[in-house]
C-alpha cells in the first residue's frame, strides 16, 4: 500500500446547524482554531473537541504518494479515524528549514550613531534544530557596543545560538556604530556568511542574510531654537539657548516681533533683556561659512500671569565612570504639580573636553548616552511644565 501524505482534509457536510464548527488543537503551537462549513484542516490540527450534533457529518480525503485519492465514508470521529488507522499507514513528510533574515532599525545614520542590527532564525519546519551557529561579522567601519546574548562573539561574529524546536525563533541585536573615518555617503554591507546545524537546511526561500546602509552626513545644517520661554508677567529678561551638532557655522539672533534687547546676537546661547511685549517671538540664523547655506528657526518669550508662577526645579548628578554608556536621572520636582512634561536633553559645548556622544531619546526624563570617548561632557537638561514654564540643570560626566 502507498504511504499516505500528511495531507488530510476535514469538513463538515450537510451540518444540522450552519453554525456548527470542529475544534482543531495545532500540534506544534497548542494553538486552537475554530474550523466552519467547509474549510480545510491540515493534520497538524488535532480534533480535540467537537461539536456534538456534528459528529456524523465529518468527512476525511486522503491524497496518496501518488495523487490517489481515497475517500472515508461519513462516520463518528471515533470510528473514522479507526477507519482511517486500519486502511492507511499515515506518515508525516519531515521538513526541516530555518528562515533566517537581517534587518536594521535605521538605514541611514549617522557618523557616530548608535544603531541596531536584527538576526532572527525561525524554525519554520516540522523538526527541532540543534548545534545552531550563525557567523556575522561587524564590518570594520562599525564598531561593536553590544548585544542582547552573551553568546554572541563581536571577535569572531559567531553566534552560538544551539536549538531551536519548531515552531519557535531565535533573535540576536547587535548594537553598533560608525566609526569617524567612514566615508560620508558610503555604502556599508553587512553579510551573514553561514549558519549551520547538525540538520541540513536545504530550503533558501526567503532568507536575506544581508542589508546595507549609507553613512549619512552629520553636518547637514540643522538647528532648533529650543523650547518657548515663558516669563512670570514682572520679569524682563530670560536665556535663548539653539541646539545644534554642527561646526564651521555663524549665527544670528533678532528679534522678529515684540520688544526686547538681544545682549549677544552672533552666540548659540544668549541673554535677552529688556522683554517688555507679552509675546515676543525671536529668530537665529545659522550660516554654514563653507559655502553660506542657512537654517532657520523661532523661538518666543511668553509673558503670563499666573498666580503660581513657579518653575520646575531639576536636579541632575554629576558622574565619573570608565563606561562609555551612562545613564542620567532628570529628577525634578514641580511646585504647580503639573503632569506630562516636556523633556529636552541637550549637550554643553562650552566646558566640555569630550566630543562623541549619541543620546538614544533626548526627550524623555531618564537619557541614555552612548559612544561616549575619554573626556568631561556637559548635559543639560530642560523640563517644560503644560503651563509653559521652565527649569533647567546640568551634569558633567567624566569619562576615564
Amino acid at each position: 500500500m502507498a504511504k499516505i501524505k500528511k495531507k488530510p482534509i476535514y469538513s463538515l457536510q450537510n451540518p444540522i446547524n450552519p453554525n456548527d464548527y470542529i475544534i482543531g488543537t495545532d500540534v506544534l503551537t497548542g494553538k486552537t482554531k475554530n474550523f466552519t462549513i467547509g474549510e480545510i484542516m491540515s493534520q497538524d490540527y488535532n480534533l480535540d473537541a467537537l461539536e456534538p450534533r456534528c459528529l456524523s457529518f465529518v468527512r476525511r480525503t486522503v491524497t496518496d504518494c501518488e495523487g490517489n485519492v481515497t475517500q472515508v465514508p461519513l462516520q463518528p470521529l471515533d470510528v473514522l479515524q479507526a477507519i482511517i488507522d486500519k486502511i492507511c499507514n499515515v506518515v508525516a513528510i519531515p521538513v526541516f528549514d530555518l528562515l533566517t533574515t537581517k534587518s536594521v532599525n535605521n538605514l541611514t545614520p549617522i557618523i557616530g550613531e548608535t544603531f541596531i542590527y536584527t538576526i532572527t532564525i525561525e524554525n519554520r519546519g516540522n523538526i527541532n534544530a540543534t548545534g545552531v551557529l550563525l557567523n556575522d561579522l561587524i564590518p570594520s567601519s562599525l564598531t561593536f557596543i553590544s548585544a542582547n546574548t552573551a553568546a554572541y562573539n563581536p571577535t569572531n561574529g559567531l553566534w552560538t545560538v544551539g536549538n531551536i524546536d519548531a515552531g519557535t525563533t531565535a533573535t540576536l541585536n547587535i548594537s553598533v556604530s560608525i566609526d569617524a573615518g567612514a566615508n560620508l555617503g558610503s555604502t556599508i554591507t553587512n553579510t551573514i556568511t553561514s549558519i549551520v546545524s547538525d540538520q541540513s537546511d536545504t530550503i533558501t526561500a526567503g532568507d536575506n542574510l544581508s542589508i546595507d546602509i549609507t553613512v549619512t552626513d552629520s553636518q547637514a545644517l540643522k538647528i532648533d531654537a529650543g523650547y518657548n520661554r515663558y516669563l512670570k508677567i514682572q520679569d524682563t529678561e530670560t536665556n535663548l539657548k539653539a541646539i545644534s551638532k554642527n561646526t564651521n557655522v555663524s549665527y544670528l539672533w533678532e528679534v522678529l516681533s515684540g520688544s526686547a534687547t538681544i545682549s549677544n546676537p552672533t552666540q548659540k546661547e544668549t541673554l535677552v533683556t529688556n522683554v517688555s511685549s507679552l509675546d515676543t517671538e525671536f529668530k537665529i540664523t545659522m550660516t554654514d561659512l563653507a559655502n553660506n547655506n542657512i537654517a532657520i528657526d523661532t523661538v518666543k518669550a511668553l509673558k503670563r500671569e499666573n498666580s503660581v508662577n513657579d518653575n520646575p526645579v531639576v536636579s541632575l548628578v554629576d558622574q565619573t565612570t570608565a563606561s562609555s554608556t551612562v545613564i542620567i536621572n532628570g529628577a525634578y520636582t514641580d511646585p504647580q504639580a503639573l503632569p506630562n512634561p516636556q523633556f529636552q536633553w541637550t549637550f554643553e559645548e562650552t566646558g566640555s573636553t569630550g566630543t562623541t556622544y549619541n543620546f538614544v531619546d533626548e526627550n524623555i526624563q531618564n537619557v541614555t548616552i552612548n559612544n561616549l570617548s575619554t573626556g568631561t561632557y556637559i548635559f543639560r537638561l530642560t523640563v517644560t511644565n503644560t503651563n509653559g514654564f521652565i527649569g533647567e540643570d546640568a551634569a558633567i560626566i567624566t569619562i576615564t
